[in-house]
């Protein structure tokens, strides 16, 4: 028959996905016959029979270990399981030994436990590799009773780290009661073997600057020029490239050559040409002419810098246009020289995606007729529309924050990003002002098109008690953050959140400074409390 302490075990585990398998009858932790000292078997067993006590030290039959300790050195976490220490016998430690940075158990190195005292010599007692991921266990016989210093000593191929377990008593005879280790009555039950598979990872809870922000409507656009349209310079039929028409959603090299025109050539072509030549340099130069302009405008605070912005994007696709009117000249000549009429190859004028291609093999086009259109997605901006009652809140913006669909957050600094304008003027439609920010060419998830609701920073800093988003849970309405009492016992805390910036949170009551906390895999505990209840957790 399964006891109630099983069967609640197993209800968790199905709770966490099934992330681990429980066997049929088992209610604690396997004993490893083969090893001396028998013990807190892990491996094929492992740590998954939490709910029962850990019994099978030689010697300590039924009391399970009496001590267990975390603590953290070096980049790593130690959580150790231990019974009683008496002379004469062989006693086996369960030490965990987990990475800090992405909380990984380690699974190379050695371990050694070592026992000092000014009235007695020091004892080690070593174990070379673990016996599971993560897990080492040592054997120790201690050989001289009294008080000892107990140290447990790691050595790997990428550091070391040196956990002082502080004063232990070595008994002369096994000891008629065995204190409890860390955690308590109601503690949340979770082993570290679980805690690996479904990827928690705890943190400190600190002191850290924050900045008050606003909500705005986010929406990725592609900056001017990051989209080119490649259209026939002449009226002609469409033939394919050598190598075939490239397939929408096709990576494009500038000077790649999209499709190819055989020309019908009209009798006033080259003057239309070159008109159109003298109505694009005409355009370049009042544009180079206003933007001097708005420059010493801009200089004397008279307008704002968006304007100038504006016409040198203008600008710049007007000296585009006199180049290609250029080249279409070139392009005549070179194909009706002497009366010769050949092809011509109309090659991509920029990297990007192909996203349409509106023409055909064999297709005749008219002059000015689009062949294809390409995007450089990896040139981003943001804009931001703030509601018109939020602008009296808008100071000056100092950068803004949004989360994504899988959880990251991404900020923006107007001081570090390339790209930064403020329109200072409300959208009769939208009744929102703009906000614009440049994206990095690394932000390869964003694409063109999506919203996002935003935060724009605005406000004076202050230093407050924070925590990581990830780190909370809401439970209708009410904030909960799992704080760490043992390696594998976790509370559940009732916290008062104030504003968030980014990935961090202020937390106005419900922590302390230098509280550990569950900051990743938070939901996996919230599970795993729905069955510990009171005394489940029972080392």
């Amino acid at each position: 028959m399964i006891d109630s302490r099983s069967w609640q075990r197993r209800l968790q585990w199905l709770l966490l996905g099934g992330l681990l398998v429980v066997s049929a009858g088992g209610a604690g932790c396997q004993v490893d016959d083969a090893r001396a000292g028998g013990g807190h078997a892990h491996g094929a067993g492992g740590h998954g029979g939490h709910g029962g006590s850990h019994g099978g030290h030689e010697g300590h039959e039924g009391h399970g270990p009496a001590h267990s300790q975390t603590l953290y050195d070096s980049g790593l976490e130690l959580f150790v399981e231990y019974p009683p220490l008496v002379v004469g016998e062989r006693v086996e430690l369960s030490a965990h030994l987990s990475t800090v940075d992405g909380y990984e158990p380690v699974n190379s190195g050695t371990v050694a436990v070592v026992l000092t005292s000014e009235s007695a010599p020091g004892e080690r007692f070593e174990i070379d590799a673990p016996t599971s991921d993560g897990l080492y266990q040592p054997v120790a016989t201690p050989e001289h009773a009294g008080t000892r210093h107990m140290f447990v000593v790691y050595r790997g191929e990428t550091g070391s780290a040196r956990f002082s377990l502080g004063d232990v008593e070595v008994h002369e005879s096994e000891p008629a009661h065995s204190p409890h280790g860390e955690g308590g009555e109601g503690d949340i039950s979770l082993s570290k073997e679980q805690q690996w598979k479904i990827d928690v990872a705890t943190g400190t809870v600190q002191r850290d600057t924050l900045q008050p922000s606003i909500p705005a409507q986010g929406f990725v656009r592609s900056a001017p020029d990051a989209e080119a349209r490649l259209k026939a310079p002449f009226a002609g039929r469409i033939l394919a490239p050598s190598g075939g028409f490239p397939e929408i959603g096709d990576r494009i090299e500038e000077g790649e050559t999209l499709a190819v025109l055989a020309p019908t050539v009209e009798a006033n072509a080259l003057p239309m040409l070159r008109a159109d030549l003298s109505k694009a340099q005409s355009e370049r130069d009042r544009l180079e002419r206003e933007g001097e302009r708005l420059e010493t405008l801009v200089e004397d605070g008279a307008i704002p810098e968006k304007h100038l912005l504006d016409t040198r994007s203008e600008l710049e696709q007007a000296r585009a246009d006199v180049q290609a009117a250029r080249e279409r000249i070139e392009q005549y000549r070179s194909f009706d020289r002497g009366g010769r009429r050949s092809a011509i190859q109309l090659q991509a004028p920029s990297d990007g995606t192909l996203v349409e291609r509106p023409v055909t093999k064999g297709e005749y086009v008219q002059s000015g007729e689009l062949l294809a259109h390409t995007l450089a997605d990896d040139r981003l901006r943001l804009e931001a529309r703030i509601a018109e009652a939020n602008l009296p809140k808008v100071d000056r913006v100092g950068g803004v924050w949004f989360e994504r669909s899988d959880g990251e957050v991404v900020e923006l600094d107007r001081e570090e990003e390339r790209f930064f304008a403020r329109i200072d003027r409300i959208d009769p439609k939208t009744r929102t002002s703009s906000v614009w920010f440049g994206l990095p060419d690394d932000y390869d998830r964003l694409v063109a098109g999506q919203y996002h609701r935003v935060h724009l920073r605005t406000g004076e800093p202050h230093e407050t008690l924070t925590v990581p988003a990830t780190a909370l849970i809401e439970e209708k309405g009410i904030w909960r953050a799992y704080v760490v009492q043992g390696g594998e016992s976790f509370e559940r805390r009732t916290v008062e959140i104030g504003m968030r910036d980014g990935d961090r949170v202020e937390i106005i009551d419900g922590l302390e400074p230098g509280d550990r906390i569950v900051t990743r895999g938070a939901y996996y505990v919230k599970l795993a409390s729905a069955t510990s209840g009171v005394g489940s957790h029972s080392h």
